[in-house]
């Protein structure tokens, strides 16, 4: 649950630009509680779960986006043994930490966020917009938080009516020609 693929709209056909977790991997904990390998880069392991609408592509920066999802130590354990005592004593980070990957170099980034954000990303929804040149996060609870790239920190904003989702096969965009999510 941790392979990437995207749609190259002009061969009209799937491309896979991250194949996942190798299974000899090894991990150990960053300065910040990130999941690093052996070169201190982070790597995404078992982090979306189930994604449903959680990514989001950033086409200022030209880069993907995902809120992670802190999986039960129990499932995560039988890839990275260590996870399970990791998150006993509460690490690795939280999910406020978004997952950046640039499609370019090939790479993962983490963005370290000092400070509050969203607490879970499972069956939620994350979009770019554009004009704002922020990512909208609305989790299932119906809180919705805007990500700022520049500053690397999370905004809450207050909803009017019944913002929550229910279930968990749902999906998003964003419609520039109403400017709406």
């Amino acid at each position: 649950q941790d392979d990437l693929w995207l749609y190259d709209i002009n061969a009209h056909r799937w491309l896979c630009v991250y194949p996942g977790t190798p299974k000899d991997l090894k991990l150990s904990l960053d300065t910040r509680g990130f999941e690093v390998n052996a070169k201190g880069e982070p790597i995404p392991v078992d982090a979306t779960g189930h994604a449903t609408c959680n990514s989001t592509y950033d086409t200022d920066r030209r880069k993907y986006m995902f809120m992670p999802r802190v999986m039960p130590a129990d499932w995560v354990g039988r890839h990275v043994p260590q996870r399970a005592e990791w998150m006993a004593n509460g690490k690795p980070a939280s999910c406020r930490h978004p997952w950046i990957y640039d499609p370019v170099a090939g790479k993962w980034d983490r963005r370290f966020v000092e400070g509050p954000g969203p607490d879970g990303a499972h069956c939620s929804m994350l979009n770019y917009v554009p004009p704002m040149k922020k990512a909208y996060f609305l989790y299932k609870d119906g809180k919705m938080w805007s990500y700022d790239w520049d500053a690397s920190q999370w905004t809450k904003h207050a909803t009017q009516g019944d913002p929550s989702i229910s279930g968990y096969n749902f999906v998003s965009c964003y419609d520039s020609k109403r400017a709406r999510i």
